[in-house]
């Protein structure tokens, strides 16, 4: 991604920005000087643009940036709030039986060594629920509503359950997918006074096009 453009945008007002990243793309600088979002963003709007939450750099979908000081600090109060609503697509080994809902409950611990984060006793409190909407043949693909924040939560929980995000080796999946992705997508985002956000799946994967058959 060299450019911001109008398809990779999903709403847009005079506060905030809310685009749909792709894959592989990161949403802040970092100390390499990649590509960034942020920095894309700031270059769209002609303006510096506000970092008010982050997705992985694998994954997909949803992120939101201000545009003001002010709205950076309205949108992070929302998020330190947990008024807001989070729902994410992830497709992920299937080895074995998973329920067709379920809550997941771990104490998870980051290790700035590994940049992972693990199921420890002096973790913080890590809570998703999820549903099964799509069995595949080797992969079920989850609805996940994200209860809490914790770093990698969605990808460290179902590793911990046995069922690591197709092509999240970093968390024990069988293999990486050729772009580096994962397949975990920041599907939905509710804000207060807005309309439910919705970001549309990455339309190169092969794999994500046949989830967006199954669904219709």
């Amino acid at each position: 991604m060299k450019k911001l453009t109008k398809e990779n945008i999903v709403f847009e007002d005079d506060q905030m920005i809310v685009i749909n990243k792709p894959p592989g793309v990161l949403s802040q600088p970092d100390a390499k000087g990649n590509t960034n979002l942020l920095s894309l963003v700031s270059e769209y709007i002609n303006q510096p643009a506000f970092v008010v939450h982050r997705i992985d750099r694998p994954a997909s979908g949803i992120i939101i940036y201000a545009k003001t000081q002010r709205g950076a600090n309205e949108l992070s109060a929302f998020f330190r709030r947990k008024n807001i609503r989070k729902e994410y697509l992830a497709l992920i080994e299937k080895n074995g039986d998973l329920a067709p809902v379920g809550r997941l409950e771990h104490l998870l611990e980051k290790n700035g060594k590994t940049n992972k984060s693990y199921v420890s006793p002096s973790g913080k409190t890590a809570i998703l629920e999820y549903e099964i909407i799509l069995t595949l043949d080797n992969y079920y693909l989850v609805k996940v509503d994200l209860k809490t924040g914790r770093f990698h939560q969605i990808r460290a929980q179902f590793a911990a359950e046995g069922f690591p995000i197709k092509g999240d080796n970093k968390y024990g999946a069988k293999r990486n997918n050729r772009d580096r992705s994962i397949h975990l997508h920041a599907w939905r985002i509710q804000l207060p006074s807005y309309p439910m956000f919705t970001a549309g799946l990455p339309k190169n994967d092969p794999l994500w096009k046949v989830v967006k058959l199954e669904l219709g």
